[in-house]
């Protein structure tokens, strides 16, 4: 599930077994039309194992049609799959104010 409340939408649920999360995000990108955004950017990741799993943070931006730009920070939990590694669980939070974000404690 991708749980993007933070940022006024509603929750993506997890991709059934025969589906991709790439599918997910395309059907996501489909229902936002023309007015979603032109670009979306992945960057900073950090990944820490978590007992048989792992959590992963990173920055994501994206350039708006008007030419805004948007700042976002992932929290994922990561599991192994038959199929590799997957986000399990994936938590979006819009960045609003500089300096602030994950808590350096948190990816130690």
């Amino acid at each position: 599930m991708v749980d993007a409340g933070d940022l006024g939408r509603a929750p993506l649920p997890a991709p059934e077994q025969s589906r991709s999360r790439l599918d997910m995000y395309v059907a996501a990108a489909h229902r936002l039309g023309a007015r979603g955004p032109l670009a979306h950017h992945v960057t900073n990741v950090v990944v820490r194992e978590d007992g048989d799993g792992a959590r992963a943070w990173s920055k994501g931006f994206a350039l708006n049609q008007d030419g805004s730009t948007a700042s976002y920070t992932y929290e994922d939990r990561l599991v192994r799959t038959d199929l590799g590694w997957r986000i399990g669980r994936r938590r979006v939070t819009a960045r609003r104010e500089a300096g602030r974000g994950v808590e350096p404690s948190i990816i130690r």
